[in-house]
């Protein structure tokens, strides 16, 4: 499995060589090979199977990019907790704990499977983003998903931006989230959120997601299974035109 740190190590845009000792070259939108690694442990006709698909472009294995997406991409995979410090341990972890399930449940005729994609879906001179998805099934009356944004400041050396960061206006940026999130499920603008119990909405009112970033050309604002409404209303997607969030959210160009 050395073949995921060495895939993770060429990401997302060439830099002067991998040994990264000379200038960095501005360059233009760079050609994205997606790679895919597939692992497997069976047990008579059930297995497990992790998939792991990434960007292929060089850059540097110590690059702040590089260890905040392996770094991610091990959370992602879910198992082993601070044990796992790299891919090839959170997928052994995986594969493990599926054998350690069927030695002690050797009737269950379950298959385990994970699948993560990491995608650039956003790349400027300032900002780089990476949207992470993340599918699991082990068992249980459905699976997992989730998705998010990493955004990177490519001004400060991949610096990886934070909420506050990204959010130059977060009390405005609150009030057209709400509007869209009642657009998109329908709610009048008079209705009380916390009233409607399709919602996770406590006496401290609406929130914003954790999966914030920008894709393609527009800035994403994503509540994931869970986070705001139950699994059965899935995804809440908001997009907002770059155009709608000038000067509330960082400029990417």
């Amino acid at each position: 499995m050395d073949a995921v740190l060495r895939g993770l190590c060429w990401l997302f845009f060439i830099w002067t060589g991998c040994a990264g000792n000379g200038p960095r070259q501005q360059v233009a939108e760079t050609h994205i090979d997606g790679r895919t690694h597939v692992y497997q442990r069976c047990i008579l006709d059930n297995c497990a199977e992790v998939k792991l698909t990434y960007p292929i472009v060089e850059r540097e294995p110590s690059d702040p990019i590089v260890k905040a997406l392996e770094e991610q991409m091990v959370l992602a995979l879910g198992y082993g907790g601070e044990r796992n410090t790299t891919v090839d341990e959170a997928v052994e972890d995986f594969l493990d704990s599926y054998e350690d399930f069927r030695d002690s449940f050797p009737a269950s005729a379950t298959d385990w499977e994970i699948e993560v994609v990491a995608e650039k879906v956003f790349e400027s001179d300032k900002v780089l983003t990476v949207k992470l998805s993340s599918y699991a099934y082990t068992g249980g009356a459905h699976p997992n998903s989730f998705v998010n944004y990493f955004n990177f400041d490519l001004v400060e050396g991949g610096k990886l931006l934070s909420a506050p960061e990204l959010l130059l206006d977060r009390e405005k940026m609150l009030a057209l989230t709400e509007q869209k999130f009642r657009e998109f499920h329908g709610i009048s603008k008079d209705a009380d959120l916390r009233d409607d119990e399709r919602f996770f909405i406590e006496e401290a009112g609406f929130f914003l997601p954790q999966a914030i970033g920008y894709e393609n050309d527009e800035w994403m604002m994503v509540y994931n299974p869970y986070e705001i409404g139950p699994y059965v209303m899935g995804y809440t997607e908001l997009r907002f035109p770059l155009d709608e969030v000038k000067g509330v959210v960082k400029p990417p160009f």
